[in-house]
């Protein structure tokens, strides 16, 4: 009995076998070709991150207004150049209507012309898309965290 089913065992597996290498490989789909070109930015090697200065997690709708910040104060950061990394992280509030206040540096790894390049990017990004209602308080504080890498 126990060769009659370790005999089945191989029939079945060598079926198995013959079956999925008798497959014909699928096509990968074709991209789908746009009417209009879509500007993307340059590749870069600096980085800005914002996130909630409270350290909360955030819901998806949250997410979405952070990322369009994260996107408007990228757009007017200037970097300084330098020979080194640093970093700089930045608190600001946005009120109900999207205005900011209270912009100040909370830590640094660069020197005074670097963190003012990076204030200065938030000043200029300013005024932002009212703060929606799914944020728990109003005015809302951020962080953001500016990297810079040289290339």
């Amino acid at each position: 009995m126990r060769f009659y089913i370790s005999g089945l065992c191989a029939v079945l597996l060598a079926a198995s076998v013959t079956t999925l290498t008798a497959c014909s490989p699928a096509k990968a789909p074709e991209p789908v070709k746009s009417e209009t070109p879509v500007a993307q930015r340059p590749a870069s090697p600096h980085h800005v991150m914002i996130s909630l200065a409270a350290g909360e997690p955030m819901t998806r709708d949250q997410q979405a207004y952070v990322i369009q910040l994260q996107d408007k104060v990228s757009a007017k950061w200037q970097p300084v150049a330098a020979k080194l990394k640093y970093s700089v992280g930045i608190e600001f509030t946005v009120t109900k209507p999207g205005l900011t206040s209270d912009v100040k540096a909370v830590s640094s790894m660069g020197t005074r012309k670097q963190i003012e390049a990076c204030r200065d990017a938030i000043l200029r990004a300013d005024h932002f898309d009212p703060l929606p209602d799914y944020f728990k308080t109003a005015p809302q504080t951020f962080l953001c965290e500016f990297m810079y890498n040289p290339q």
